[in-house]
């Protein structure tokens, strides 16, 4: 998996699961595996981003956190992504 493909598994994978219960539920209700370009998912994942009370926080926070370990290891299976160059330090 290339840089861009892990990161965006990783990505992909908070929206999929830490979006709010409605969102959650329209993911779990699509065919498995995903087919992370049906229309399907991509109403879904609207969704997911448009949840208010609190959940855009919560999900905001979790991606950040996902894509800051994204790049602190390259351990795949812990949220690591190798080989990803950067320019400096991520605080």
């Amino acid at each position: 998996m290339n840089d861009t493909g892990c990161l965006q598994k990783h990505l992909l994978t908070v929206i999929e699961t830490q979006s709010a219960a409605v969102a959650q539920k329209c993911f779990k209700a699509l065919p498995s595996p995903l087919n992370r370009t049906s229309s399907g998912y991509l109403e879904c994942f609207s969704v997911s981003l448009s949840q208010q009370n609190g959940y855009k926080k919560s999900l905001g926070g979790a991606l950040l956190k996902a894509w800051k370990l994204a790049f602190s290891s390259a351990d795949v299976s812990s949220g690591g992504c190798p080989n990803i160059k950067t320019g400096g330090s991520i605080a």
